[in-house]
């Protein structure tokens, strides 16, 4: 009976290990097909679409310098560039001060390029942001798709309900 569990043992040991290093590289494998620059290739040519994803996140690095910002996601279509923040939850009172500093940075950022910037400090346009982003890095939205999920969300945002 010795002999025996000490084979139960030592079977299960190998067992395991060659199971946790088919798991690691079966993860190296989806992680090599996954689209990188979260923009759809149908969209752009890949060097717009490079220039694209570098402006968004040149627009979140903007608007996390600020302390009182937690989180920010930037997305660009048709000519303008909106950005939701999240604020800090002892600065929720001064949200409407801190979307225009915000605002005054980017601009400042943006100076030279013609697209019209907006922010949100809106929760529920922060997650229809990272929806949509998410949905041009899985699913290759063609540039009309992108177009009208962009203006669905410009009406959501100007909506005050």
């Amino acid at each position: 009976m010795r002999v025996s569990f000490k084979k139960f043992i030592l079977i299960s040991l190998w067992l395991s290990i060659f199971l946790a290093a088919c798991g690691v590289e079966g993860q190296q494998g989806k992680q090599e097909g996954s689209n990188i620059t979260g923009t759809p290739q149908s969209m752009n040519t890949g060097n717009e679409a490079e220039e694209i994803k570098q402006k968004q996140e040149r627009a979140e690095r903007v608007a996390k310098s600020f302390p009182e910002v937690k989180s920010a996601n930037a997305i660009s279509s048709d000519g303008q560039l909106l950005i939701a923040i999240q604020v800090k939850q002892m600065q929720k009172f001064f949200t409407e001060s801190i979307e225009k500093k915000v605002k005054k940075a980017l601009k400042k950022e943006f100076e030279g390029e013609k697209e019209k910037i907006i922010v949100s400090h809106d929760l529920k346009i922060w997650l229809e942001v990272n929806k949509l982003k998410k949905a041009i890095k899985d699913e290759n939205l063609s540039t009309k798709e992108v177009e009208k999920r962009f203006k669905k969300l410009d009406k959501l945002r100007q909506d005050k309900a």
